[in-house]
């Protein structure tokens, strides 16, 4: 009876899967499912890693990542939060993109809690902030986007950007770190 409950809840599963739109590859890697949110016409390509790490090295989180209408994920994209990632509706992502809020320890010098002799993946999970990604936002291949980052509506960030400050709406960004270096203005895209 158990077995057959659990065909079933996979069999419905895979209905609101379709009939929402959503196709994740079965390839991908999800964590913390309960603590992730995703709308209708989401896609991820082979690859895709999307964890909410409500635990680590001993320390509790309270991640949350929510993603809108209309998401693409090409392949081997990873999302990683212990803290909050927001993704608008209408975002186009590349292949080997990271989108993350949070280091391996804390390196500011204000607080500076890492001993460069402790191993990186015994350090305690650190968040710089929050990350929002705002309305038809394109973000092309091998992007970065690192913690305490908003990215405006309608921009784009250029392949292989390191995105470490925000980014204003309607720009286009790039570089590592990126920098704007075109906004839309007086309907047309205007050198900065």
């Amino acid at each position: 009876m158990v077995k057959l409950r659990l065909f079933f809840m996979f069999l419905c599963g895979l209905f609101w899967f379709k009939k929402a739109g959503v196709y994740i590859s079965p390839s991908s890697r999800v964590i913390g499912a309960d603590r992730i949110s995703v709308g209708r016409k989401f896609g991820a390509g082979s690859g895709f890693w999307m964890e909410a790490i409500g635990s680590y090295a001993d320390r509790l989180y309270q991640p949350m990542i929510s993603i809108g209408n209309n998401v693409s994920f090409s392949n081997n994209c990873h999302v990683s939060s212990i803290n909050k990632i927001h993704i608008g509706n209408n975002v186009l992502v590349g292949s080997n993109v990271h989108i993350t809020d949070l280091s391996h320890g804390c390196y500011s010098e204000a607080n500076s809690s890492c001993d460069p002799e402790e191993p990186p993946i015994y350090r305690a999970l650190f968040s710089g902030g929050e990350v929002v990604i705002s309305d038809n936002v394109w973000i092309g291949d091998g992007v970065v986007i690192l913690p305490g980052v908003t990215i405006g509506r309608g921009t784009v960030i250029g392949a292989n950007s390191v995105v470490s400050r925000s980014i204003p709406e309607n720009s286009i960004a790039v570089g590592n770190p990126a920098v704007v270096i075109k906004q839309y203005r007086n309907g047309g895209w205007r050198r900065i």
